[in-house]
């Protein structure tokens, strides 16, 4: 199977040949380790990554700098060269996605601010109501670029979570996030009826996996271990409604431990994650500078050779 293949059998809850998988990795580690590669090669495809990232213009840096007079859109020059790029990937046989682009209560804490995100919530509803609208409508016209660009995946999402529970009570999600939410997957699923909507959230995300199957998403990342969220649960409970992408706690096993200890949970999270195809295998998080490289070849090297079908994680 080439990788398009390989993710797309696992997305239908099928075994593929092996778990598919990709590494986050900032600008420094990438460097570093495609400075390890001989002759030039490209250290995504010596490690056999399966998803390839496309940036729209929509960075982080950008996004810092957004307000609610200024809710930025890729050029159309950006747009084609995400598309070219897309293609060209697609040819090679790789799984295409965009470059994450924060969701509707990160876009909007941003502009207002944590506090203020949060207790506008109980002291001017409406006012929240209105803010939610016009930033949840831009990032509608950004999924909608994405998803007519052709891309795999469309790549959404918003930080609700906090390390034991979520940030916001369930009731205010629902009446606040989840249309906008349910909106974003609609205007992907119209505008490319084949992309699959992949939803992150950091954190503790229990509550919150039923509510994103029923407004359509595809696949949950992080699916942070570290953030009291029961993996066993999750599969057993969901497996068959949702694909899940990551499950390898970045902090709580990159950092700080040898790259034996990082095999070993690899290892761990492939049994009980892989079964039935429905599972991405990745780090929850993107390696930062202060990761050392050993640990990130590791979690390649392991998927090479321990994450086959029909026993992944056995050695």
């Amino acid at each position: 199977m080439n990788s398009r293949e390989r993710f797309f059998t696992a997305l239908s809850h099928k075994e593929p040949d092996r778990v598919p998988y990709n590494a986050f990795l900032c600008e420094a580690k990438e460097n570093e380790l495609q400075s390890l590669m001989k002759n030039g090669e490209d250290y995504r495809k010596f490690y056999q990554e399966d998803i390839m990232f496309c940036e729209f213009g929509i960075t982080e840096e950008v996004w810092r700098k957004i307000s609610f007079e200024n809710l930025p859109l890729p050029s159309k020059e950006q747009i084609a060269r995400a598309k070219a790029e897309g293609e060209r990937l697609k040819a090679e046989g790789t799984v295409t996605c965009n470059a994450y682009v924060p969701g509707v209560y990160e876009s909007l804490k941003q502009i207002i601010g944590d506090e203020n995100a949060l207790v506008l919530i109980y002291e001017d509803p409406e006012k929240l109501a209105e803010m939610i609208e016009k930033i949840g409508e831009w990032r509608c016209e950004i999924a909608k670029i994405h998803a007519e660009n052709g891309m795999d995946i469309c790549f959404i999402g918003d930080d609700i979570g906090a390390q034991q529970s979520l940030i916001m009570s369930l009731n205010s999600y629902r009446e606040f996030y989840k249309p906008y939410h349910k909106k974003l997957v609609e205007v992907i699923k119209k505008a490319n009826p084949q992309c699959k909507v992949a939803f992150h959230c950091c954190g503790y995300i229990m509550p919150l996996v039923p509510e994103l199957i029923e407004v359509g998403v595809d696949i949950l990342q992080t699916v942070q271990p570290e953030a009291n969220n029961d993996l066993k649960l999750l599969k057993e409970t969901y497996g068959n409604d949702i694909t899940f992408w990551g499950a390898i706690g970045m902090q709580s096993v990159f950092f700080g431990h040898t790259p034996e200890y990082v095999r070993e949970v690899v290892l761990e999270t492939l049994k009980i994650m892989s079964a039935n195809g429905g599972y991405i295998a990745a780090p929850c998080h993107k390696a930062t500078e202060d990761i050392h490289i050993e640990n990130v070849i590791a979690f390649y090297e392991t998927m090479m050779a321990f994450g086959a079908y029909p026993r992944p994680g056995t050695k």
